[in-house]
C-alpha cells in the first residue's frame, strides 16, 4: 500500500478518516488531495469477506425490498470479477466498502496530521486499485472521537 499527497508519498501513519457526518464535504475548509494505490492481492486480503457480507445482506435487502441495487446490477458477483467490472466497482466501492476499507488500513495515531475526507473516483488499472480523494489538515490535532462521532472506543 502507498498513500500520496498532492503526489508526495507519505507515511500511512499521518493518515485518518471522517466516518460521521459531512463525508465528502468541504466548505470553504482547504484540501489536498490523496491517492491511495493498493495491488488488487491486497485489496482482497484486506476487503473480499467484507464485500461477501455486504452482498448478502444487499442481496436479501433487494429480495424483500423488489430493489434494484449496485449489487444486482453487478449480478451479486464476486470481489474479484467486480474488480473487472469498473464502473460496478468505483460505485460499490465509494457507496459500500471505502470507510471499511480505511477501517482496515489505518490506525489512529496522535501523530495523525490529515483526515480522508472524500473518495472521489476509484478505478483499477492493471494490478493496482487506485482510491483518488481529498484529505484536511488537522491544526491543531483533535482526538479520534472528534472525528469519529458516530463510534466508540
Amino acid at each position: 500500500m502507498n498513500i500520496f499527497l498532492d503526489g508526495v508519498e507519505i507515511d500511512k501513519k499521518l493518515i485518518w478518516f471522517n466516518d460521521g457526518l459531512n463525508y465528502g464535504r468541504f466548505h470553504d475548509t482547504p484540501y489536498k488531495k490523496y491517492e491511495l494505490q493498493l495491488s488488487r492481492s491486497e485489496i482482497m486480503k484486506v476487503l473480499e469477506s467484507e464485500y461477501n457480507e455486504v452482498r448478502d445482506d444487499i442481496r436479501e435487502d433487494d429480495i424483500l425490498s423488489n430493489d434494484s441495487s449496485e449489487f444486482k446490477i453487478a449480478n451479486y458477483c464476486s470481489f474479484s470479477t467486480l474488480m473487472n467490472q469498473s464502473s460496478h466497482f468505483e460505485d460499490i466501492m465509494k457507496g459500500y466498502l471505502d470507510i471499511p476499507l480505511f477501517t482496515k488500513l489505518f490506525e489512529y495515531t496522535r501523530n495523525c496530521k490529515f483526515i480522508i475526507n472524500s473518495t472521489d473516483s476509484v478505478v483499477v488499472e492493471k494490478n493496482k486499485v487506485i482510491f483518488h480523494g481529498r484529505v484536511f489538515s488537522l491544526s491543531p490535532p483533535y482526538s479520534k472521537q472528534h472525528y469519529n462521532k458516530n463510534k466508540t472506543e
